[in-house]
């Protein structure tokens, strides 16, 4: 009796290559586990770890942030506009963080050259370093 071929199942010479391509890849895949120390982690007994013998430089000192409550607070009361020229003038990006109540998506990576506006119809409301 000969079984029906139902669709979408494929038979003959691919769907047998196939299986034979896989367990070859399972073989490949496992042998390669095989190393010594296993799947311990364990490294073998004749390696030791590599130490570096060269010294690291010290770090150099970190400059003082500037009085970033005492410039982003001078934006508060200021039109957007006005308020990017003058952070910017200082040294700052400017990002709008929430208009008329709706905040934005923002990332949460600090960047301590960068103010954070809240505008309501235009006019910054509020500021932070972010």
């Amino acid at each position: 009796m000969q079984q029906q071929d139902r669709p979408g199942r494929r038979r003959g010479a691919l769907g047998s290559s196939f299986g034979l391509l896989l367990a070859v890849v399972v073989v490949v895949g496992l042998s390669a586990c095989g190393s010594e120390g296993g799947m311990t982690g364990e490294s073998p007994a004749n390696e030791s770890p590599q130490v570096s013998s060269t010294p690291t430089a010290p770090l150099p000192p970190v400059a003082p942030e500037p009085d970033n409550d005492a410039v982003s607070q001078a934006l508060v009361g200021l039109p957007e506009a006005a308020a990017q020229a003058k952070a910017e003038a200082a040294g700052y990006t400017v990002r709008v963080a929430v208009v008329d109540g709706e905040p934005r998506a923002l990332t949460m990576d600090y960047r301590p050259d960068r103010i954070n506006v809240e505008l309501e119809n235009g006019v910054v409301v509020g500021a932070y370093v972010s």
